[in-house]
């Protein structure tokens, strides 16, 4: 009888070790928690009235980086007397006890409130004092006027890399235009900028102007850059820019060229673009 008393007195002190020791490796885990994901970033329109549906984000968790893209529309107040553009609350998950924070400031969920036009750095902060940064892109989806498929095709040709030099402040400067249908990068070595706020003019079959813009610049009333691309009968594909915001400062007639991608010690001494 004894011997099973102590066998079964065993056991139970078995139990409650093994018992005590999860218990304990679970504090431990809650209070080390490591994990400091951005798990969703939405703009929902129950709480952002005006939007017909909601604006909801891609992660891509290895970058870091949350793409979200947004109608030029939903910045806009339907009272047109409203000069300024909308702000948007964002909602947002993160791991399980973590924080969002831009800067130092906590984030809540639903609270978070900005412009959302340019792209955001926030950081995501562990239980353990780790942190991960993340970067929110915003694409805006501007309103274009419907152009000819003819039109579309022939801008097409455009497309690429431009080097030449800049005449600024009574110097030359290297410079490379790269434009595709999204962007328009200027690369230089006085300053380079990246627009996607782009207006498309035709002036004739083989000669387009484009102009480009800030990117909260809806009404378009401010040109930083105007650029002429030509088509020649000699099948040659040119570019003349004309730097509005910075004096307009000229370019030479750039022949279109090889692809250029950016890249710090590339040897080109141009500066990193900075969204405009």
């Amino acid at each position: 009888m004894k011997t099973g008393i102590k066998k079964y007195m065993g056991i139970a002190i078995a139990v409650c070790v093994g018992c005590a020791a999860v218990l304990s490796s679970g504090c431990k885990n809650l209070t080390d928690s490591s994990e400091k994901a951005l798990t969703s970033f939405a703009f929902k329109k129950d709480i952002n009235s005006w939007l017909k549906n909601d604006i909801v984000g891609t992660i891509d968790q290895a970058a870091g980086i949350v793409r979200i893209t947004v109608p030029e529309s939903a910045y806009k107040y339907d009272n047109l007397s409203k000069t300024r553009n909308r702000k948007f609350k964002a909602s947002f998950t993160v791991s399980p006890h973590a924080k969002l924070y831009k800067g130092t400031a906590e984030q809540k969920s639903g609270e978070l409130e900005d412009l959302f036009i340019k792209n955001k750095e926030y950081k995501v902060v562990a239980k353990d004092g780790s942190e991960k940064t993340y970067t929110v892109c915003i694409t805006i989806e501007y309103v274009v006027p419907t152009a000819d498929p003819a039109d579309t095709e022939t801008v097409k040709q455009f497309y690429g890399s431009y080097p030449g030099k800049l005449r600024f402040d009574n110097n030359d400067y290297a410079i490379c235009v790269v434009c595709d249908q999204e962007k328009l990068i200027s690369y230089s070595q006085a300053m380079s900028a990246v627009y996607t706020n782009m207006q498309w003019t035709k002036v004739s079959t083989t000669e387009w102007i484009c102009k480009t813009y800030s990117k909260e610049d809806f009404k378009r009333e401010n040109v930083k850059n105007t650029l002429t691309f030509r088509a020649g009968t000699d099948g040659k594909i040119t570019c003349k820019l004309i730097v509005n915001a910075m004096g307009n400062a000229p370019s030479n007639e750039m022949e279109k060229g090889a692809d250029y991608t950016w890249a710090p010690d590339d040897g080109k001494g141009f500066k990193g673009p900075t969204e405009s």
